[in-house]
C-alpha cells in the first residue's frame, strides 16, 4: 500500500486554486491510486474524500465514496464541475487536514457532477445524501476552500476520545482562533 502525507490546516496549498488536467497518463493513475489507498487507509473517523490539494498536488482531481463500508465504490472524478444542485442539507462535517474538528455545513441535497472518468471517458455523476455533500466538498478544496470557510463557527468541535461515550468521544467547543493555533503548532512539528 502506498499512502501519501496529507496537507493539514495552514498549508498554504490547501488555499490555492488546483489547475485542470490536461492529460490522463501513468504518472496521474497512480496518483489516483495513492489517494485512493490514503483515503481508505484514514482512520478516526474513516474517510469519505480526498481532493489532490490535500496531498500537495494542485490538480483538479477528486475521489469520494458514499460511506465507509469496505464494498462501497470510490468515485474518481477528473476536472469535476458542479453542473446543477437542488435542495439544501445541514450535518456535521470534517476533513482529513483538519484533524478531529467538526462543523455543521449547509450543502446541496441533490448534485451533478461532471468531468472525465480515470478511463478517460466523460462522465456525469448524480448524487445525493452524503455522497453530494461529499463531492461538494471536495470541489471546495480544488477552489481554495475549506470547510470551515463554510461552516457555522459555533457548531465547530474537537472530538476528543472518550471510552465512556457511546461514539468513543466526546465534542469540545471551538473558536476559528483556537483551531488557527492548534494547526500551526501541528505544523511546526511535522
Amino acid at each position: 500500500m502506498s499512502t501519501l502525507p496529507i496537507r493539514i490546516y495552514g498549508d498554504a496549498i490547501l488555499r490555492k486554486k488546483a489547475k485542470p488536467v490536461k492529460h490522463i497518463d501513468g504518472q496521474l493513475q497512480r496518483l489516483i491510486v495513492q489517494m485512493t489507498e490514503t483515503m481508505l487507509a484514514a482512520e478516526a473517523p474513516p474517510a469519505v474524500g480526498l481532493a489532490a490539494p490535500q496531498v500537495g498536488r494542485l490538480m483538479r482531481v477528486i475521489i469520494a465514496r458514499e460511506d465507509v463500508t469496505d464494498d462501497t465504490p470510490v468515485h474518481c472524478v477528473i476536472n469535476p464541475r458542479l453542473v446543477e444542485y437542488e435542495e439544501e442539507q445541514t450535518d456535521s462535517e470534517g476533513c482529513l487536514s483538519f484533524p478531529t474538528l467538526r462543523g455543521m455545513v449547509r450543502r446541496p441535497l441533490r448534485v451533478l457532477v461532471a468531468g472525465i472518468g480515470p478511463d478517460e471517458e466523460e462522465l456525469s455523476l448524480e448524487a445525493a445524501g452524503l455522497l453530494a455533500r461529499v463531492l461538494v466538498h471536495e470541489i471546495d478544496h480544488l477552489n481554495g476552500v475549506v470547510f470551515i470557510d463554510k461552516a457555522d463557527p459555533d457548531s465547530l468541535r474537537w472530538m476528543i476520545p472518550d471510552k465512556n461515550e457511546e461514539d468513543g468521544y466526546r465534542l469540545k467547543p471551538t473558536g476559528l482562533a483556537k483551531i488557527q493555533e492548534v494547526f500551526d503548532r501541528l505544523r511546526q512539528k511535522q
